[in-house]
Parts: structure tokens; sequence; C-alpha cells
């Protein structure tokens, strides 16, 4: 299977795994396990095994699956061929009353078409940038997928000078970030909105344990409003802000719930 380069700064770590490993007498090569344990960082599955039947013969998940708050990682031989797609149309689970691995089609395949999972999770609050250098330190290799080579949704906001049209982002061939307004033609100032919006959820992040509630509202209002309903601050901010309403639901804090 491949693995990529030995010097790749995420494999590189794995050396001293690898000379541990060799040293309680695992293997004596530390360069096959070197390279054993790069195969298994670029191509491993989450794996949680095969269910154990319950008392009453049936196979319920989440009491048989000993594992699913940790999951294993296991090398298929097929499975390690599926490319990756930042707008995938497979996804993949071993929660199978076999143990087996079991891809399912999320998205219409047309004959040709090249059948893709997702090597990351988090795919819509992660805009392009990210997940390509996420991509590039963990799986070394550029991601060149329709949804990183085209207008960054995660990005979409609005104009800063008509603010009605919702501008795309684009990114030239050295990954710069560009907005540019195709009603106004404006094209300054939409980072820097978005750099104000990405320091106020910065801010938030912090005190989760301090509930936050009101200016985590304020900050899911602002954000639809002034960036866009797609844009990963205004994706990740009603994340935090709908988990918390979750915690609060049974309690008897009047008003937790009045998000317009």
């Amino acid at each position: 299977m491949y693995h990529p380069p030995l010097s790749a700064s995420h494999v590189v770590e794995l050396r001293l795994l690898a000379s541990a490993l060799a040293y309680l007498g695992v293997y004596q090569d530390v360069e096959f396990i070197h390279k054993l344990l790069a195969i298994v960082a670029t191509n491993g599955h989450q794996y949680y095994g095969e269910p154990i039947a319950a008392e009453d013969g049936d196979l319920r998940q989440h009491e048989t699956f000993q594992s699913s708050e940790a999951p294993k990682t296991a090398l298929f031989l097929f499975g390690s061929k599926i490319a990756h797609s930042c707008q995938p149309n497979l996804s993949y689970t071993s929660k199978t009353p076999d143990g087996v691995l079991e891809y399912k089609v999320i998205r219409p395949i047309a004959m040709g078409d090249l059948a893709c999972i997702s090597y990351i999770e988090d795919l819509f609050e992660t805009p392009t940038h990210k997940r390509r250098e996420i991509l590039s330190l963990t799986k070394s290799f550029l991601c060149e997928c329709p949804r990183c080579t085209g207008p960054d949704f995660c990005r979409f906001i609005r104009c800063t000078d008509c603010n009605v049209k919702i501008v795309p982002c684009h990114y030239d061939c050295q990954g710069n970030a560009s907005w540019t307004c195709p009603d106004c033609g404006v094209q300054d100032g939409m980072e820097r909105k978005e750099q104000g919006f990405v320091h106020r959820l910065e801010h938030l992040k912090p005190r989760r344990a301090e509930e936050p509630f009101r200016p985590l509202q304020d900050l899911v209002k602002d954000a639809t409003a002034q960036l866009s309903p797609s844009h990963h601050v205004t994706i990740q901010a009603l994340d935090m802000f709908a988990r918390l309403s979750a915690s609060k639901a049974n309690d008897s804090w009047p008003g937790w719930m009045d998000l317009e």
C-alpha cells in the first residue's frame, strides 16, 4: 500500500514510535515498522469491530459495540484504494452486524464517476485552505477535488459596500483568497470583516464553561446577516449555540430559546 515519504513531517514523528516498538521486541526492523505505521496513518479506516450478540439474540449496535467511543484502525485491501473528495459521494461505517466495512451512497453516482469518501471530518464548517492544510499535513497531497478548485462557500461574504450581494470566495494559484462583488465590483474589506467575526468566535470558544449564551446568540445572528448562512463562522457558532441550547433544555432559564 502507498505511504508518504518517510521524511514527511507527520510521518517523521512515527519514527520514535517505530523505534520504541523495535526496542520492546515487537519487530526488530525499525525501517519496516516505520513504513507500516506510515501505511496505517495514510490508509487506515476507523474500525469498531464485530459486534457481540446481546443476551436476547439481537444485535443492538449501541449496546454491543464495546469501543464505540474509541474505534480501532484497520487496513482494508480495497477500502484503502478509495479516493478522497471534499464533496464525497460515499460514506462508510464498520458498525454493521458482521463487522465488515460498509459503504453507502450519499449522492448520485453516474457511470464513470470516481467513488470517493472524505478523509477528514467537519467538511461543512472547514474552509478550503484549512481542508487542504489538513490533508497536506496528514496525507501528503494537495486536494484538487471540484470543491477545492471551485468557489469556497464556507467563506461567502455579504458585500461590504452594497450589503446586498453575497460574494463568493476564490483562490489564486498561490492559495490567496479574494472576493469581488459581481454587482458593484468592490473587492476590499471582505477579509477584514471575516477576520473580525473569526476573532469573536475564537473569543467565545474558551468561555464555553461560562455559558456565553447571549454573545453566542448575537454572533449567530450577525454572522448570518453580515457574512452568509454557509460561512464557516456561522456554522461553527450555530453548532455551539445548538449544543448550549440542548444543555439548557431542562433549565428554567427564561428566554433561552428566543433566537429568531
